[in-house]
């Protein structure tokens, strides 16, 4: 299974992985790294951008419940990870928040 961009107009895609990255007092963290790793395969990186916002999408092979989300960057630590849509659900959009602590 792999993690990739997806041509929406070939309905290829099933799930769209989104979220924010943000420091532990709410402020996004731009340019951050989201790596996405599923059970099985490689793991994607993917930056956020000036609003701590990242996006990828998923293939239909894989489950968005199987893949997992870290993310980090130079001078933070990774301090918690919240997904907001619950496990096993069927939502297209699956949310999920990253809050790192400056070092």
């Amino acid at each position: 299974y792999e993690i990739k961009e997806c041509d929406w107009s070939s309905d290829v895609c099933s799930s769209d992985l989104f979220g924010f990255v943000r420091d532990h007092r709410g402020s996004p963290v731009a340019d951050a790294s989201v790596v996405l790793t599923p059970k099985s395969g490689e793991a994607v990186t993917i930056k956020t951008n000036v609003l701590g916002l990242y996006r990828s999408h998923v293939t239909k092979e894989v489950r968005p419940d199987d893949v997992s989300v870290s993310c980090e960057k130079s001078g933070y630590r990774q301090e918690r990870v919240f997904r907001r849509t619950a496990p096993g659900a069927k939502d297209m959009f699956i949310e999920t928040d990253c809050t790192l602590r400056r070092l």
